[in-house]
């Protein structure tokens, strides 16, 4: 799975695609909403890939430094 994963560009991008697939099918093609109610449930879905994207580069980037021991 995790060749999967790297050919999508990680886990996380993956995860964002498949939720886009599925909001795509289940509101578009079934009448559930409109266009706009496509929309913002597309933005939610890429606004949290990129938050949980900024958080973890964030997180790994002010980690203190480790002074290796004498």
């Amino acid at each position: 799975m995790t060749k999967v994963f790297e050919w999508f560009g990680g886990r996380k991008l993956f995860f964002a695609m498949v939720l886009f697939l599925i909001a795509t099918i289940v509101f578009l093609f079934s009448d559930k909403t409109d266009f706009e109610g496509w929309k913002e449930l597309v933005m939610w879905i890429f606004g949290i890939y990129a938050g949980g994207n900024v958080g973890e580069h964030i997180s790994t980037g002010i980690k203190p430094e480790v002074k290796p021991k004498k």
